[in-house]
């Protein structure tokens, strides 16, 4: 029978068989190895043993919190890293101070010794609690015995730089720290720069396009119909290559999109689930018991 096909010996064909080859080189050369499993179950541990304390613990994202957290029983703490005016790195969740502090203003406003003259304890009860930089917070998360997973939101150079520090310091940190983002690229270049620092990828079904309650995030037209492309598209990237080339251990997921399935789907890719934020004893049980350690306001509502 006579073939209707086109030869591959053209310069096409040529070109194309030399270049998927190429291409599957080059992404092998950027694909980073997983950590240890020893290591990732070593965490999961700690996390599975006690719910993991969100914000540390009243006053939020303070020493005094990390400690009330580890009073309670914590072994594990989720802290916000942010960046001040100058470049120190410090633990807050918003963009401004005001609601945690006694000031008002954006932190990247600020140069440390501005912020470090707020109160960040006196709206909870704790007068004359200072902001605290990321080293202290590690450096007593060390002391306490505790891991410390770090929720980054931005400024990724500045983070690179900030953990590169850090590990160099102290081999230890490699054990106490996890860091979390919703950002591939983040999480990406945190492993590819150390592969021995333990990530997590924090998601949410349409995270991009929807707040927590439902309402759009965004005011513009334009952005109101990007978003769920892009919230589409990260999800295919995530499930189908990103996992593979990023390396990470962790999958940060927010509590209602878990189920037997997609704890089947992670964990076969020696992928462990982290369950955020949960403030619900039935629905904590349930998850501790599928062995999906949980994220929570109260870490005492296990006991």
């Amino acid at each position: 029978m006579e073939s209707i096909y086109e030869s591959p010996l053209t310069l096409a064909g040529v070109s194309l068989s030399l270049t998927i080859p190429l291409i599957v080189l080059f992404m092998r050369c950027l694909t980073v190895p997983q950590v240890s499993r020893a290591r990732t179950k070593q965490i999961i541990g700690k996390a599975l043993s006690t719910p993991v304390a969100h914000r540390a613990d009243t006053p939020e994202n303070t020493l005094a919190g990390i400690r009330k957290a580890r009073s309670k029983g914590a072994t594990v703490v989720e802290v916000d890293l942010t960046f001040t005016k100058d470049g120190h790195p410090v633990l807050l969740h918003d963009l401004t101070v005001d609601r945690t502090s006694d000031g008002k203003g954006r932190i990247d406003g600020m140069t440390l010794a501005e912020v470090k003259k707020l109160d960040f304890g006196s709206k909870f009860g704790s007068p004359g609690e200072r902001i605290p930089t990321l080293y202290e917070a590690i450096e007593l998360c060390d002391q306490l015995d505790m891991a410390i997973l770090l929720d980054v939101k931005s400024d990724t150079m500045r983070t690179l730089a900030v953990l590169k520090q850090l590990m160099a310091k102290n081999k230890n940190y490699y054990d106490r720290i996890i860091v979390a983002s919703f950002y591939p690229s983040l999480v990406y270049l945190v492993r590819f720069m150390d592969p021995l620092i333990m990530t997590a990828l924090c998601t949410r079904t349409s995270e991009f396009t929807y707040e927590m309650d439902g309402s759009n995030r965004h005011d513009r037209w334009w952005r109101q119909k990007l978003a769920p492309l892009y919230d589409a598209w990260l999800y295919v990237w995530t499930h189908g290559y990103f996992w593979r080339l990023a390396g990470f251990s962790i999958i940060f997921m927010y509590f209602g999109d878990i189920t037997a399935e997609v704890q089947k789907y992670w964990m076969e890719k020696n992928i462990h689930l982290l369950a955020w934020t949960v403030n619900s004893k039935e629905e904590a049980d349930k998850l501790v018991a599928m062995g999906i350690p949980v994220l929570t306001d109260d870490v005492t509502m296990m006991k």
